[in-house]
């Protein structure tokens, strides 16, 4: 939009997992995203927003993605937790968290042209719905214990 242009294409250098949250049924993972110009973002994503992005870089980066020639790949693949019988949504929801940062992170360090593409950019630039200085009533935060970092 028009405040990209203003301040400059700035790009994401570093994400991290910040915590669950878990909005009644739906569970996000919150991240803090810091950018090339020294700023710090919050921004919430669920499970499904990250397939998306990924089908969004397969059909944007063929290459990449390895569908021409698989040695060409350079697209990091989007893990998921397995869903064990023992396991609670959240000791999941946690695990996501985990392979969601790790996934965000290397896909911040392939090649430029896609780390620093507008795919990406969009993606970890805040929403509206990050800037609300308030979760949605009966929001549940949750915060990985130092052992799952």
């Amino acid at each position: 939009g028009p405040l990209g242009s203003m301040a400059g294409p700035r790009y994401p250098v570093s994400v991290q997992g910040a915590a669950l949250v878990q909005i009644k049924r739906l569970q996000t993972f919150a991240f803090s995203v810091r950018w090339s110009d020294g700023s710090d973002t919050f921004v919430r994503r669920s499970w499904d927003e990250f397939r998306q992005l990924k089908k969004t870089l397969k059909e944007t980066f063929p290459v990449e993605a390895g569908l021409l020639r698989r040695s060409d790949r350079v697209l990091p693949k989007l893990l998921d937790a397995p869903l064990l019988g023992r396991v609670g949504r959240t000791s999941r929801g946690l695990a996501r968290l985990q392979l969601l940062e790790t996934y965000s992170r290397r896909l911040l360090a392939t090649a430029e042209r896609v780390a620093r593409s507008p795919t990406i950019t969009g993606f970890f630039a805040p929403q509206p719905l990050d800037l609300e200085p308030a979760l949605p009533p009966g929001s549940r935060v949750i915060l990985p214990t130092p052992e799952e970092q």
